[in-house]
């Protein structure tokens, strides 16, 4: 059993279709195909498949994630995703890895990079 539309809608309120929750779904599903194949407990993968869902549903969203609300004069504060986070840009992201028992999903979406020296001193 995967994790359903209503289920992250559950824990992601969002304006998003059923549809665009869906493809976030089946995004989320490619992840995990691609990256937590040695993974055997399904109710853990389909935890971390409904966080993942609500992760990409956030990213789908142009204004972010709700950071605040109030009810009073009605103010609302967006959260918006950060640069080269990869799954750690939101809530839902930061738990699919904190539930990831091979630790893999902590680098998935980062970008590596090195620094390469041409000439001058040699650095120990």
């Amino acid at each position: 059993m995967a994790a359903t539309v209503q289920q992250v809608r559950d824990i992601y309120r969002s304006g998003l279709s059923d549809a665009e929750i869906q493809a976030s779904l089946d995004v989320a599903q490619k992840v995990i195909d691609q990256h937590l194949s040695s993974v055997t407990d399904q109710s853990l993968l389909d935890e971390i498949h409904r966080f993942l869902g609500a992760h990409f549903a956030v990213l789908n969203e142009e204004r972010g994630e709700l950071a605040s609300q109030e009810a009073g004069a009605v103010r609302e504060e967006y959260e918006r995703p950060r640069k080269n986070l990869g799954l750690a840009e939101t809530r839902y992201g930061r738990m699919a890895i904190v539930l990831d028992p091979t630790g893999t999903l902590a680098t998935v979406g980062k970008q590596s990079s090195f620094i390469k020296a041409f000439g001058g001193e040699q650095w120990p």
